[in-house]
């Protein structure tokens, strides 16, 4: 059972609770908890571990774990980066004198579409920490930072004087009425 001292209220789609940084740690490893006895999706509840706050992080830390969530999906390509450079490596390697024009045109063809494709995973990895600098130094100043699923959206907005403000919105109906029913119950105790 969960016991805080902040400051907690339940909402038509989840709740909001307010209190100190470990507190709001607090809550969200109490939150994890209920996810994992729920079943949530396994995807879902490892994105929120690694995104929720944590004792020895600071808000800074999650406004940079928020930019990174916020940024451009890794294309496949971006994935198969370094698999790309070995191709190339056994492509150059597999140029001979003794082959065809035939053979040799379509040799080139493959090399210039893999070293398309890096060029392009390198372009994108610099409008991503380029887009990640940017929301870090800008849109999170003046939004709170975000987590949201299918199942799920959760807001951190800091308050003055070290408070900070967690709110969880659900959208799955039953995982909301599970989160509601203990929220409510550790609130009556």
């Amino acid at each position: 059972m969960y016991r805080n001292e902040g400051e907690e209220k339940l909402t038509q789609s989840g709740f909001v609770f307010e209190g100190s940084w470990t507190e709001i740690c607090q809550i969200a490893e109490y939150l994890k908890e209920l996810f994992e006895a729920k079943d949530v999706s396994e995807k879902d509840l490892n994105d929120y571990d690694d995104w929720k706050p944590k004792p020895k992080e600071s808000s800074e830390d999650m406004d940079k774990k928020t930019a990174k969530i916020a940024s451009l999906n890794k294309k496949k390509f971006e994935r198969e980066y370094e698999g790309n450079k070995k191709k190339i490596k056994n492509l150059v390697q597999g140029f001979s004198t003794t082959e065809t024009e035939y053979d040799m045109s379509d040799k080139f063809r493959d090399l210039f579409q893999v070293v398309g494709e890096i060029i392009g995973a390198n372009s994108l990895q610099f409008f991503r920490s380029f887009e990640e600098i940017i929301y870090e130094s800008i849109m999170l100043k003046f939004n709170p930072k975000y987590f949201d699923t299918e199942e799920l959206s959760i807001n951190l907005r800091d308050k003055d004087n070290n408070r900070y403000v967690f709110t969880v919105n659900v959208l799955d109906e039953d995982l909301r009425k599970f989160i509601k029913k203990r929220f409510s119950d550790s609130l009556n105790v």
